[in-house]
């Protein structure tokens, strides 16, 4: 497939104007200038016209089985109040509701551009679903982190840790399906303790070293409010008066929830750590010595109206930060309609809150240090990498491509993965002779 388009954004490099990219089983085989392109590949293309070709989006962190709770809470006066309240609707929920918001949400994904997502899994229905295998080519790429506390239940960190392990076992993926065995070093499936504060530390632990022998990616949510942070730092708080309803409190000797799983060997760097909104001093080059990737949710940021986020902190540690939706039962609702999964909304909420930021950074956020976060040859444009693309309509030939991939708004013109046109509502656009002009791009170029 040779795609021909007004603009090509390969991320890593900057931007190009009458560009194209060549695919080829599956994976990108060269991106330049239309006018550069060797002759020895020149055959029939598709002409994009006024469009922009970049990687598709990474999503870091969402929880796709929540999708149905869009707009279903109000905003909480505190996030011990927004855990009862989530937790009230999962018990009102039936495996089947999950299983269809699971599917809503990741066409949402698929229409918004999102080529790749780590999801959080906390219902088993979803469980098998992944198990038996979606068609491909159909949507994005997916890693499924399967939550686990083993408070609730009261299962001991041994029992809980062997069932993870035989799921994690019988989930392995089969690379004999992928032309180019590209998926064989990306595993899809990981496992997600949920949080320091809701995981017995004896499980943690124990995890940690299964992680670090057997090469397990993990994700949890990490140091994401304050009174997690009050409940660790001080063993006090709404939240360490809401944890001793359900089990006995260990002593915390007054860490920071980084400096606590650190000491138990958490901070590996396979390790997505959600939110991390609140640090004490040293931690964020705590987690850049680990080389743990960080995941800033915008939306659920703002929604929870957190302190500023310590992009600047973690940056200047060493720390890679990416970008995820989180769910959207964290999304505030604004006029009529619920709120969808969209990693635009993501990177608008993101430069809103953090002017300064270049543009062409905080796409980075949103493609290649996602894509590196979760060890995969994504989120950007060159060869050799996945051939995971979006294409985004340019509506005036004025505007900057960059900004106008960001402030998109509703579907993308087309997605492609595994270099499979997977468009929602149209088939791509015939291809043209090799021969013939762009008449979208030439005109204005020549």
């Amino acid at each position: 497939m040779l795609l021909r388009s007004r603009w090509v954004l390969p991320i890593t490099a900057p931007p190009i104007e009458d560009g194209a990219v060549l695919i080829n089983n599956g994976t990108i085989h060269w991106v330049g200038r239309w006018t550069d392109l060797p002759t020895v590949f020149q055959h029939s293309h598709i002409d994009l016209g006024n469009a922009i070709l970049s990687p598709g989006f990474v999503n870091a962190h969402c929880h796709l089985e929540y999708t149905h709770f869009a707009g279903q809470l109000s905003k909480p006066k505190d996030f011990v109040s927004w855990i009862e309240s989530i937790l009230a609707l999962k018990s009102q929920s039936t495996p089947e509701s999950g299983v269809a918001a699971w599917y809503q949400g990741y066409r949402q994904l698929l229409e918004t551009g999102t080529t790749l997502v780590a999801d959080m899994v906390s219902v088993p229905e979803v469980w098998s679903l992944r198990r038996s295998g979606i068609p491909q080519p159909l949507g994005p790429r997916i890693r499924s982190f399967f939550e686990a506390t083993g408070v609730l239940h009261g299962l001991s960190p041994e029992t809980l840790l062997e069932s993870l392990a035989q799921r994690l076992q019988e989930n392995r993926p089969d690379s004999t399906n992928d032309p180019n065995n590209a998926i064989e070093a990306w595993p899809e499936f990981g496992v997600a303790p949920h949080s320091p504060y809701a995981t017995l530390p004896a499980f943690l632990k124990a995890l940690a070293q299964r992680a670090r022998r057997d090469q397990w990616p993990l994700s949890m949510h990490l140091a994401e409010s304050a009174t997690e942070f009050q409940r660790f730092t001080q063993g006090s708080g709404p939240l360490y008066d809401w944890l001793k309803r359900f089990r006995p409190l260990e002593e915390t000797a007054h860490q920071s929830p980084v400096q606590y799983v650190a000491a138990l060997g958490m901070l590996i760097p396979q390790m997505l750590a959600a939110h991390v909104n609140y640090l004490a001093t040293g931690d964020a080059e705590t987690l850049g010595n680990a080389q743990v990737n960080v995941v800033h949710c915008p939306r659920s940021h703002a929604y929870f109206n957190h302190q500023a986020f310590p992009i600047e902190s973690l940056t200047k540690a060493g720390v890679s930060v990416c970008l995820g939706t989180d769910s959207l039962a964290s999304i505030e609702v604004e006029g009529i309609e619920p709120p969808r999964l969209s990693m635009q909304a993501e990177l608008q909420c993101f430069l809103s809150k953090n002017p300064s930021i270049p543009p062409s950074y905080a796409l980075k956020l949103a493609t290649l240090h996602g894509a590196h976060a979760m060890g995969c040859p994504s989120g950007e444009l060159r060869a050799g990498m996945w051939a995971d693309l979006i294409i985004t309509p340019l509506h005036s030939p004025c505007v900057d491509p960059i900004e106008a991939v960001i402030h998109h708004q509703g579907p993308v013109s087309g997605t492609i993965i595994r270099g499979e046109w997977l468009q929602v509502d149209e088939p791509p656009p015939p291809p043209r002779p090799s021969t013939d002009q762009c008449p979208h791009v030439s005109s204005s170029l020549q």
